[in-house]
């Protein structure tokens, strides 16, 4: 799941991303993403078919995601890496 902040410190369900990664890839990302496990979702609101199948993790990883437009969620969005040269952008508030 993919998610950017609003103007007003809110997180945006966007999307999601199933292309992309190597079998490696998705094997780090795991790892990464058990560290931020989390009951709850981090989430303003998430479409019930998407949540149901999920696992919530705290929003503190910043991916690149290439797509083709937004229209109130990704169309056709292909993972690209992590950004852990933005990861301070989550913890000043500004909207991604």
């Amino acid at each position: 799941m993919l998610g950017a902040y609003s103007g007003d410190g809110r997180l945006k369900f966007c999307g999601a991303v199933g292309t992309g990664m190597t079998a490696r890839h998705r094997v780090t990302l795991t790892e990464q993403l058990m560290a931020l496990s989390r009951r709850t979702s981090p989430f303003d609101a998430v479409p019930a078919d998407i949540a149901r199948h999920a696992r919530w993790v705290t929003a503190e990883l910043v991916g690149d995601v290439e797509y083709r437009e937004f229209r109130g969620t990704l169309r056709h969005p292909s993972w690209k890496g992590l950004r852990p040269d933005l990861s301070d952008i989550l913890n000043v508030g500004v909207p991604v």
